[in-house]
Protein backbone atom coordinates (compact mmCIF):
# COMPACT_ATOMS: atom_id res chain seq x y z
CA UNK A 1 0.00 0.00 0.00
CA UNK A 2 2.81 2.42 0.85
CA UNK A 3 4.21 2.02 -2.67
CA UNK A 4 1.04 3.45 -4.14
CA UNK A 5 0.95 6.49 -1.87
CA UNK A 6 4.67 7.07 -2.44
CA UNK A 7 3.93 7.07 -6.17
CA UNK A 8 1.10 9.57 -5.74
CA UNK A 9 3.24 11.93 -3.67
CA UNK A 10 6.14 11.68 -6.08
CA UNK A 11 3.84 12.36 -9.03
CA UNK A 12 2.69 15.64 -7.53
CA UNK A 13 6.28 16.72 -6.89
CA UNK A 14 7.73 15.71 -10.27
CA UNK A 15 5.12 16.52 -12.91
CA UNK A 16 7.63 16.75 -15.74
CA UNK A 17 9.56 13.55 -15.12
CA UNK A 18 9.07 10.75 -17.67
CA UNK A 19 11.87 8.24 -16.99
CA UNK A 20 10.88 6.63 -13.73
CA UNK A 21 12.33 3.32 -12.54
CA UNK A 22 9.87 0.47 -12.67
CA UNK A 23 10.03 -2.01 -9.77
CA UNK A 24 9.64 -5.57 -10.97
CA UNK A 25 6.65 -7.65 -9.87
CA UNK A 26 7.18 -10.60 -7.54
CA UNK A 27 4.55 -12.85 -9.12
CA UNK A 28 5.62 -15.55 -11.62
CA UNK A 29 6.07 -14.07 -15.06
CA UNK A 30 4.93 -15.50 -18.33
CA UNK A 31 7.01 -14.64 -21.36
CA UNK A 32 4.91 -13.40 -24.24
CA UNK A 33 6.00 -12.97 -27.80
CA UNK A 34 6.00 -9.36 -29.00
CA UNK A 35 5.85 -10.39 -32.66
CA UNK A 36 2.74 -9.08 -34.43
CA UNK A 37 0.09 -11.62 -35.30
CA UNK A 38 -1.58 -12.13 -38.66
CA UNK A 39 -4.51 -10.06 -39.87
CA UNK A 40 -7.74 -9.93 -37.91
CA UNK A 41 -10.47 -12.36 -38.90
CA UNK A 42 -12.41 -10.98 -41.86
CA UNK A 43 -15.47 -10.57 -39.65
CA UNK A 44 -13.65 -7.81 -37.77
CA UNK A 45 -11.69 -6.34 -40.67
CA UNK A 46 -14.95 -5.56 -42.42
CA UNK A 47 -16.88 -3.96 -39.58
CA UNK A 48 -18.63 -0.60 -39.95
CA UNK A 49 -16.20 2.31 -40.21
CA UNK A 50 -16.80 5.62 -38.50
CA UNK A 51 -15.02 8.98 -38.61
CA UNK A 52 -15.14 10.56 -35.15
CA UNK A 53 -15.79 14.29 -34.92
CA UNK A 54 -12.83 15.18 -32.75
CA UNK A 55 -12.66 18.76 -31.48
CA UNK A 56 -9.99 20.37 -29.25
CA UNK A 57 -12.25 20.32 -26.19
CA UNK A 58 -12.48 16.50 -26.34
CA UNK A 59 -8.86 16.07 -25.16
CA UNK A 60 -7.97 13.28 -27.59
CA UNK A 61 -4.22 13.45 -28.08
CA UNK A 62 -3.84 12.28 -31.68
CA UNK A 63 -0.98 14.56 -32.71
CA UNK A 64 2.54 13.13 -32.66
CA UNK A 65 4.13 16.51 -33.33
CA UNK A 66 3.63 18.50 -30.12
CA UNK A 67 5.42 17.05 -27.06
CA UNK A 68 3.67 19.53 -24.74
CA UNK A 69 0.22 18.20 -25.66
CA UNK A 70 0.52 15.12 -23.47
CA UNK A 71 1.22 12.69 -26.33
CA UNK A 72 4.64 11.92 -24.88
CA UNK A 73 3.07 10.96 -21.56
CA UNK A 74 1.03 8.26 -23.25
CA UNK A 75 4.07 7.09 -25.20
CA UNK A 76 5.78 6.55 -21.86
CA UNK A 77 2.72 4.74 -20.51
CA UNK A 78 2.59 2.57 -23.63
CA UNK A 79 6.30 1.78 -23.36
CA UNK A 80 6.01 0.70 -19.75
CA UNK A 81 3.05 -1.53 -20.46
CA UNK A 82 4.97 -3.12 -23.32
CA UNK A 83 7.88 -3.79 -20.95
CA UNK A 84 5.52 -5.49 -18.53
CA UNK A 85 4.01 -7.46 -21.39
CA UNK A 86 7.44 -8.82 -22.30
CA UNK A 87 7.59 -10.41 -18.84
CA UNK A 88 4.05 -11.64 -18.28
CA UNK A 89 0.74 -12.10 -20.11
CA UNK A 90 -0.82 -8.66 -20.55
CA UNK A 91 -3.34 -8.40 -23.36
CA UNK A 92 -6.66 -7.39 -21.73
CA UNK A 93 -6.30 -4.21 -19.65
CA UNK A 94 -8.99 -2.73 -17.39
CA UNK A 95 -8.96 1.03 -16.73
CA UNK A 96 -10.81 2.25 -13.65
CA UNK A 97 -10.69 4.84 -10.88
CA UNK A 98 -11.60 5.14 -7.23
CA UNK A 99 -14.33 7.74 -7.65
CA UNK A 100 -16.03 9.52 -10.59
CA UNK A 101 -14.39 12.51 -12.23
CA UNK A 102 -10.78 11.30 -12.20
CA UNK A 103 -10.40 11.05 -15.97
CA UNK A 104 -10.44 7.28 -16.48
CA UNK A 105 -12.19 7.59 -19.86
CA UNK A 106 -9.64 10.22 -20.93
CA UNK A 107 -6.85 7.78 -20.05
CA UNK A 108 -8.56 4.74 -21.62
CA UNK A 109 -9.26 6.53 -24.91
CA UNK A 110 -5.82 8.08 -25.28
CA UNK A 111 -4.04 4.90 -24.25
CA UNK A 112 -6.02 3.00 -26.90
CA UNK A 113 -5.06 5.62 -29.51
CA UNK A 114 -1.41 5.37 -28.49
CA UNK A 115 -1.44 1.57 -28.68
CA UNK A 116 -3.16 1.71 -32.08
CA UNK A 117 -0.17 3.63 -33.45
CA UNK A 118 1.92 0.50 -32.80
CA UNK A 119 -0.60 -2.22 -33.62
CA UNK A 120 -3.55 -2.57 -36.00
CA UNK A 121 -5.27 -4.92 -33.56
CA UNK A 122 -6.39 -2.67 -30.68
CA UNK A 123 -9.94 -2.74 -29.30
CA UNK A 124 -11.43 -0.20 -26.89
CA UNK A 125 -14.51 -1.46 -25.01
CA UNK A 126 -16.74 0.99 -23.15
CA UNK A 127 -17.96 -1.21 -20.28
CA UNK A 128 -19.24 1.64 -18.12
CA UNK A 129 -22.87 0.88 -18.89
CA UNK A 130 -24.24 3.36 -16.33
CA UNK A 131 -22.11 6.35 -17.29
CA UNK A 132 -20.67 5.67 -20.73
CA UNK A 133 -18.63 8.60 -22.02
CA UNK A 134 -16.37 7.37 -24.81
CA UNK A 135 -18.93 8.08 -27.55
CA UNK A 136 -19.12 11.71 -26.39
CA UNK A 137 -15.33 11.99 -26.54
CA UNK A 138 -15.47 10.76 -30.13
CA UNK A 139 -18.32 13.13 -30.99
CA UNK A 140 -20.58 10.18 -31.85
CA UNK A 141 -24.21 9.49 -31.09
CA UNK A 142 -25.22 6.68 -28.77
CA UNK A 143 -25.39 3.38 -30.65
CA UNK A 144 -25.78 -0.33 -30.02
CA UNK A 145 -22.76 -2.14 -28.65
CA UNK A 146 -21.64 -4.13 -25.63
CA UNK A 147 -25.00 -4.33 -23.84
CA UNK A 148 -26.84 -5.58 -26.91
CA UNK A 149 -24.03 -8.00 -27.72
CA UNK A 150 -23.98 -9.78 -24.37
CA UNK A 151 -27.77 -9.85 -24.33
CA UNK A 152 -27.67 -11.74 -27.63
CA UNK A 153 -29.44 -9.04 -29.65
CA UNK A 154 -26.51 -8.45 -32.04
CA UNK A 155 -23.30 -10.31 -32.80
CA UNK A 156 -19.75 -9.14 -32.09
CA UNK A 157 -19.22 -7.92 -35.64
CA UNK A 158 -22.23 -5.59 -35.37
CA UNK A 159 -21.12 -4.34 -31.94
CA UNK A 160 -17.61 -3.33 -33.05
CA UNK A 161 -16.79 -0.27 -35.18
CA UNK A 162 -13.52 0.85 -36.68
CA UNK A 163 -12.52 4.46 -36.11
CA UNK A 164 -10.72 5.91 -39.10
CA UNK A 165 -8.16 7.13 -39.95
CA UNK A 166 -6.58 5.61 -36.81
CA UNK A 167 -7.65 1.98 -37.36
CA UNK A 168 -8.77 1.77 -33.74
CA UNK A 169 -11.54 -0.74 -33.06
CA UNK A 170 -14.26 0.42 -30.70
CA UNK A 171 -17.16 -1.31 -28.98
CA UNK A 172 -19.54 1.29 -27.51
CA UNK A 173 -21.47 0.56 -24.36
CA UNK A 174 -24.89 0.41 -25.98
CA UNK A 175 -28.02 1.33 -24.06
CA UNK A 176 -27.95 0.86 -20.30
CA UNK A 177 -29.98 -2.23 -19.35
CA UNK A 178 -32.25 -2.49 -16.32
CA UNK A 179 -29.65 -4.54 -14.41
CA UNK A 180 -26.19 -3.60 -15.72
CA UNK A 181 -24.40 -5.30 -12.83
CA UNK A 182 -25.99 -8.66 -13.53
CA UNK A 183 -25.26 -8.33 -17.23
CA UNK A 184 -21.57 -7.50 -16.74
CA UNK A 185 -21.12 -10.31 -14.23
CA UNK A 186 -22.83 -12.88 -16.43
CA UNK A 187 -21.23 -15.75 -18.31
CA UNK A 188 -21.53 -14.09 -21.72
CA UNK A 189 -19.37 -11.12 -20.68
CA UNK A 190 -16.56 -13.44 -19.63
CA UNK A 191 -16.82 -15.37 -22.86
CA UNK A 192 -16.77 -12.14 -24.87
CA UNK A 193 -13.62 -10.86 -23.17
CA UNK A 194 -11.94 -14.20 -23.75
CA UNK A 195 -12.72 -14.13 -27.47
CA UNK A 196 -11.66 -10.49 -27.83
CA UNK A 197 -8.37 -11.26 -26.08
CA UNK A 198 -7.72 -13.99 -28.63
CA UNK A 199 -8.60 -11.79 -31.62
CA UNK A 200 -6.84 -8.54 -30.66
CA UNK A 201 -3.32 -7.66 -29.50
CA UNK A 202 -4.65 -5.19 -26.92
CA UNK A 203 -8.11 -4.87 -25.38
CA UNK A 204 -8.61 -1.70 -23.29
CA UNK A 205 -11.74 -1.87 -21.11
CA UNK A 206 -13.12 1.40 -19.69
CA UNK A 207 -15.20 0.60 -16.59
CA UNK A 208 -17.17 2.26 -13.82
CA UNK A 209 -15.26 3.42 -10.69
CA UNK A 210 -13.99 0.34 -8.87
CA UNK A 211 -15.29 1.35 -5.44
CA UNK A 212 -18.87 1.94 -6.51
CA UNK A 213 -19.99 -1.25 -8.24
CA UNK A 214 -19.27 -4.94 -7.81
CA UNK A 215 -19.29 -5.56 -11.57
CA UNK A 216 -16.06 -3.61 -12.03
CA UNK A 217 -14.37 -5.79 -9.42
CA UNK A 218 -15.72 -8.83 -11.25
CA UNK A 219 -14.34 -7.60 -14.58
CA UNK A 220 -10.94 -7.12 -12.92
CA UNK A 221 -10.88 -10.89 -12.44
CA UNK A 222 -11.39 -11.44 -16.17
CA UNK A 223 -8.53 -9.29 -17.51
CA UNK A 224 -4.75 -9.58 -17.38
CA UNK A 225 -4.08 -6.32 -15.56
CA UNK A 226 -5.65 -3.16 -14.14
CA UNK A 227 -4.70 0.50 -14.39
CA UNK A 228 -5.91 2.64 -11.51
CA UNK A 229 -6.44 6.28 -12.53
CA UNK A 230 -6.09 8.97 -9.87
CA UNK A 231 -6.24 12.73 -10.16
CA UNK A 232 -3.81 15.12 -8.57
CA UNK A 233 -5.39 17.07 -5.74
CA UNK A 234 -8.76 15.34 -6.20
CA UNK A 235 -8.53 11.65 -5.33
CA UNK A 236 -8.92 11.18 -1.56
CA UNK A 237 -6.39 8.93 0.15
CA UNK A 238 -9.09 6.70 1.58
CA UNK A 239 -10.54 6.34 -1.91
CA UNK A 240 -7.23 4.97 -3.18
CA UNK A 241 -7.06 2.64 -0.19
CA UNK A 242 -10.52 1.29 -0.91
CA UNK A 243 -9.78 0.89 -4.61
CA UNK A 244 -6.62 -1.11 -3.94
CA UNK A 245 -8.40 -3.23 -1.34
CA UNK A 246 -11.15 -3.95 -3.88
CA UNK A 247 -8.51 -5.09 -6.37
CA UNK A 248 -6.92 -7.41 -3.80
CA UNK A 249 -5.75 -10.54 -5.56
CA UNK A 250 -5.84 -8.92 -9.04
CA UNK A 251 -2.80 -7.73 -10.97
CA UNK A 252 -2.44 -3.95 -10.71
CA UNK A 253 -0.27 -3.07 -13.69
CA UNK A 254 0.15 0.53 -12.59
CA UNK A 255 -1.18 3.78 -11.21
CA UNK A 256 -1.79 6.63 -13.67
CA UNK A 257 -1.76 10.21 -12.43
CA UNK A 258 -4.12 12.55 -14.28
CA UNK A 259 -4.20 16.32 -13.93
CA UNK A 260 -3.54 19.68 -15.47
CA UNK A 261 -0.39 20.74 -17.29
CA UNK A 262 0.77 23.80 -19.15
CA UNK A 263 -0.16 23.63 -22.84
CA UNK A 264 1.60 26.60 -24.38
CA UNK A 265 -0.58 28.61 -26.75
CA UNK A 266 -3.49 26.19 -26.82
CA UNK A 267 -6.84 27.81 -26.10
CA UNK A 268 -7.80 25.13 -23.59
CA UNK A 269 -5.65 24.31 -20.61
CA UNK A 270 -6.52 20.70 -19.85
CA UNK A 271 -4.71 18.06 -21.80
CA UNK A 272 -3.92 15.69 -18.98
CA UNK A 273 -0.83 14.23 -17.39
CA UNK A 274 -0.26 10.52 -17.45
CA UNK A 275 2.39 8.38 -15.83
CA UNK A 276 2.47 4.87 -14.52
CA UNK A 277 4.14 3.59 -11.37
CA UNK A 278 4.19 -0.18 -11.11
CA UNK A 279 2.50 -1.74 -8.11
CA UNK A 280 3.85 -5.01 -6.78
CA UNK A 281 1.76 -8.15 -7.02
CA UNK A 282 0.44 -9.66 -3.78
CA UNK A 283 2.32 -12.69 -2.37
CA UNK A 284 1.61 -15.90 -4.27
CA UNK A 285 -0.29 -17.42 -1.36
CA UNK A 286 -2.51 -14.36 -0.83
CA UNK A 287 -6.18 -15.06 -1.48
CA UNK A 288 -8.72 -12.57 -2.82
CA UNK A 289 -10.99 -11.21 -0.14
CA UNK A 290 -14.19 -13.20 0.32
CA UNK A 291 -16.10 -9.92 0.38
CA UNK A 292 -14.63 -8.67 -2.87
CA UNK A 293 -17.65 -9.45 -4.99
CA UNK A 294 -20.20 -7.84 -2.69
CA UNK A 295 -22.36 -5.09 -4.18
CA UNK A 296 -21.27 -1.51 -3.57
CA UNK A 297 -23.31 1.62 -4.02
Amino acid sequence: MSRIFDALRKSEQEKTETNLPMPQPHAPRVKQSSAPREELPASFENVERLSPRITPDKHILTSEDNPTSGVERFRVLRHRLQKLRAERSLRKLLVSSAVPGEGKTFVAVNLAFSLAKMSRRVLLIDADLRGAGAHEVFGLEEMSGLAECIQGEIDERAAIRRLDPWSLYYMPSGRCPASPGELLQGRRMGELLKRMGEAFDWVVVDTAPITLFADTAHLANLVDGCLLVTRMGVTPADGVQQAVATLEGDYIAGVVMNGEVETGNYHHSYYGYARVDHVEDPPKDEKPSSEKGSERG
